[in-house]
């Protein structure tokens, strides 16, 4: 009965996708298997660019990153979350460490810094701390707050169409409800994909139906 309780509030706290970042393959093949492992939702990068190029506002439980990569490391990534406002908990590990750059780490923000070769038992009970410490549901909050910024980029009928979008109408519904052309129907949905900062529809949607 304790076992059953403890494991189902394990899978409470790891429902947001856990990112993990790592220019080694075989590190991040161990890293993401590990957390699996745990009953984590992991999502693996080889780089910090295509993470920082997929990432979707407001979803995300943390970020585990290497910190020596090439072309973008650990603390410029660090930086760049900043920069765009990505409110993630940060735990870095690397076979590089040392006191200055854990140092610089911490006071920018990361939640943790481990060294490698990493224990394993180590890295879940980081990952648990920085859960408990820092709740998915407050980055879901913060997401609601970039995802309502990038609702005011939107034009008035911008909002008339994605409100169409949203309660289902198809694009040539919406054209022939608002007598406009389909072409001027999908370069406004274009123009909102954009302002929102997301590459699908269904992302879109994904996005406005966990924030809201």
């Amino acid at each position: 009965m304790g076992s059953r309780m403890d494991a189902d509030k394990s899978k409470s706290l790891c429902s947001d996708i856990i990112f993990v970042i790592d220019d080694d393959d075989d590190m991040l093949k161990y890293l993401t298997a590990l957390l699996r492992s745990a009953n984590f939702d992991v999502k693996g990068f080889s780089n910090a660019a295509t993470f920082l190029a997929d990432y979707q506002a407001g979803f995300g439980a943390c970020v585990i990153s290497d910190m020596m990569m090439p072309e973008i490391d650990g603390l410029e990534l660090q930086k760049i979350m900043a920069q765009r406002e990505i409110h993630l908990p940060l735990i870095f590990i690397s076979a590089f460490g040392n006191i200055p750059m854990a140092k610089n780490a911490i006071l920018n923000g990361a939640a943790d810094f481990l060294e490698k070769p990493l224990d394993a038992m180590e890295l879940l009970k980081s990952v648990k701390a920085v859960l408990k410490k820092y709740p998915p549901r407050k980055h879901r909050l913060q997401g609601s707050d970039d995802v309502q910024r990038h609702l005011e980029k939107l034009t008035k009928r911008e909002h008339e169409i994605l409100d169409r979008l949203f309660s289902g109408e198809t694009n040539k519904e919406i054209a022939g409800n608002l007598k406009i052309s389909l072409r001027t129907v999908e370069n406004h949905r274009n123009n909102i994909l954009h302002k929102m900062n997301v590459k699908r529809y269904s992302d879109l949607l994904r996005l406005l139906l966990v924030t809201s």
